[in-house]
């Protein structure tokens, strides 16, 4: 338990990213490296929420999942704590790409938006059901997607 989740940072959350930019070819400057970083930490939000709906199940069988072993609390921290660092580091990389107010807002939409949903996940989460914490996996996954936007958003304007 852990070791999937550090393997996921590194492998979807940097490298598949990093993958697409070696595609372009166009040379990783420093704000990128910041920007794979944040997708890496970012990942590192969204990966224990993908475990929280089966918590139950999980723990019927056995298995030893990051969510089972720290729990359903500290396992919503570990994400929000995640993602405000992934959008530390968005925010350093836009920092270094000579940000616009635009971007800025862009940026910061989705990071309120995650702040949100984790925050809200994390204060209700005792009294929620296996299928109450799926949809809040699919409400992070939705903040996924518009984070995915904004990053674009940010960094073409």
């Amino acid at each position: 338990a852990g070791a999937d989740w550090a393997i996921n940072i590194l492998g979807v959350g940097v490298l598949t990213p990093y993958a697409g930019w070696a595609a372009s070819g166009m040379p990783l400057r420093p704000e990128g490296t910041w920007i794979l970083a944040g997708f890496g930490l970012l990942f590192g939000a969204l990966y224990p929420l993908t475990q929280l709906y089966q918590f139950e199940e999980d723990e019927t069988r056995g298995d030893r999942t990051l969510a089972r072993l720290l729990g359903i609390g500290p396992s919503l921290g570990v994400s929000l704590a995640a993602a405000v660092l992934a959008f530390a580091a968005f925010g350093r990389g836009l920092e270094l790409a000579g940000p616009t107010r635009q971007a800025r807002w862009a940026l910061a939409m989705a990071g309120v938006l995650w702040v949100l949903v984790l925050a809200v996940w994390l204060a209700t989460h005792r009294r929620l059901t296996g299928e109450e914490h799926k949809r809040g996996m699919y409400r992070a996954l939705t903040a996924w997607a518009v984070t995915d936007a904004a990053v674009v958003l940010a960094f073409a304007i």
